[in-house]
């Protein structure tokens, strides 16, 4: 015979409320020995004479950049974004700088201590160059440009 009462019940650790469960499960888990190895390839589609001083690689046309990312394609890296090296801005006259773009290729790869180490001085900076609500002084572009080389 019982009093009536409920009986306690020991908390069930698996259940789906429980964060400390859901911790320990494997699909929740993450990796922390994965990373990914990028490459930059700045290309423009205008020629030495519209562009002069550009390191940037001349293609005739945005269908000959398979052709020049096949190397990196075979090394395993995957086109992860496409993107212009300046921003364009609202003026009606596009500055040379803003028709030179940008593909940024990825390759996951496994980490080592000995990347963990060479890597460990480097910090994400971010510099906002122009606003549209002001115009895009012409020296300011270079500035930022030699600061990120």
């Amino acid at each position: 015979m019982g009093c009536g009462l409920n009986k306690l019940e020991k908390r069930d650790e698996k259940r789906p409320g429980n964060i400390y469960s859901t911790l320990k499960r494997p699909q929740v888990e993450t990796k922390i020995d994965v990373s990914y190895e990028y490459r930059f390839l700045e290309f423009t589609t205008l020629s030495a004479a519209e562009l002069p001083g550009s390191s940037a690689v001349r293609l005739a046309s945005l269908r000959d950049l398979p052709a020049q990312l096949l190397e990196l394609y075979q090394q395993g890296f995957s086109l992860a974004a496409l993107h212009p090296f300046v921003q364009p801005t609202h003026e009606r006259e596009k500055t040379p700088l803003e028709h030179i773009f940008r593909a940024i290729l990825i390759k996951k790869t496994d980490r080592s201590q000995k990347t963990d180490l060479h890597n460990e001085g480097y910090i994400l900076e971010l510099d906002c160059c122009s606003s549209l609500d002001h115009p895009t002084d012409q020296k300011l572009i270079p500035e930022f440009i030699k600061k990120i080389q």
